[in-house]
């Protein structure tokens, strides 16, 4: 897939809206409107088999097109022996719309934090 011959950063940075919806819906009414939007994309898209991965890429774009300063993050932990991996989003620090724990250690995150 496209996904696994672009850089992550690249693939994020497309996703950036040229422009961002102004006014009309409160914060959570975003993530409620995204969170429907994403499930109903994921049910008709077959492409691949659906991951946090795509599930968070898509998250990330509609959230940041109606002003939501969201984060992109990814990280890893141990379980069972084996390395695992999670992408997800955060609001202000802070999981949203994520149904699993995120104690990852992050090692990728869009966009970086401001020095």
């Amino acid at each position: 897939s496209a996904l696994d011959r672009v850089a992550l950063d690249r693939i994020l940075e497309g996703l950036m809206p040229r422009r961002v919806r102004v006014g009309g819906v409160s914060e959570e009414a975003a993530l409620a409107s995204v969170e429907r939007a994403t499930e109903l994309v994921l049910r008709r898209v077959r492409i691949t088999r659906t991951t946090c991965l795509l599930r968070s890429l898509i998250r990330f774009r509609l959230l940041r097109e109606r002003g939501v300063p969201v984060v992109f993050k990814m990280g890893v932990r141990h379980r069972s022996e084996e390395l695992e991996g999670h992408a997800w989003i955060e609001l202000r620090g802070a999981p949203v719309l994520e149904r699993e724990s995120t104690d990852y250690q992050v090692t990728f995150a869009y966009p970086k934090p401001a020095a």
